[in-house]
Order: structure tokens, then sequence, then C-alpha cells
């Protein structure tokens, strides 16, 4: 079974909690293959310490990205609407980075969709 790639959103403590998380899994299961930040400094800094290939500062350069398989969201709660559905792509898989909007959010459920009708949450 090839590793899912992740990019994660945010860098900072977020983030940190996650990538800490992840480590185990890390090369066999997971692959984080970049990062996006508001700031590059974080970023970078973040990238270094875990090992992250590719930093960004624009979301779509993150999500255009081909070896992007699933988005972990690690920014503020009040972002993760705005974001997931930019992130939305039927071709992605869809998980952990949705657990925050399960709570009664049919806007974001209906347009989280598959093609084929099947929720991806």
């Amino acid at each position: 079974m090839q590793p899912v790639r992740i990019g994660m959103v945010g860098a900072r403590f977020g983030a940190t909690i996650h990538l800490q998380n992840l480590a185990p899994l890390r090369g066999t299961r997971v692959q984080v293959v970049g990062i996006c930040s508001k700031s590059r400094d974080s970023a970078e800094a973040c990238a270094r310490r875990y090992e992250i290939p590719f930093v960004t500062t624009e979301l779509a350069a993150l999500l255009d990205r081909k070896d992007v398989d699933a988005v972990d969201l690690c920014v503020l709660t009040a972002l993760h609407h705005t974001f997931a559905i930019q992130a939305h792509d039927p071709g992605r898989r869809c998980g952990h980075l949705l657990h925050q909007l399960r709570q009664g959010k049919n806007l974001v459920i209906d347009q989280l969709r598959h093609p084929q009708g099947e929720s991806c949450l």
C-alpha cells in the first residue's frame, strides 16, 4: 500500500502536534509532502524540523500539487470551512481535515459530496 501523501496547512502549534502524532507513520503509511503557512518563516522552520520538502505561503500552490492526497488543516477553527471547501477535490482523500465540520454544517457537507453522491465525511 502506498503511503498517503499529506499537505499541511498551518505551521505553528497545531501543525507541530499533528506532525508529532504522524511521526511513527511517516515513510510507511504517510508522507508529508508540503506545508503552507501565511508566514514563510514559520513554514520554513517547520519544514526544516520535520523534513518537509515543499514550502509555500499560497494555499493554491499546495493544493495544485499532484502529490497531495490529503490535506491536514492546522489552522484556526474559524478558517476550516473556507479551507476545506478550497481543499476539496474528488480525487483527494478526505478525512481528518473535516472532523470539526461534522457538527451540523450542511453547507460544507453538501459541497463535499463526491460526484457519485458519496460523502467523503
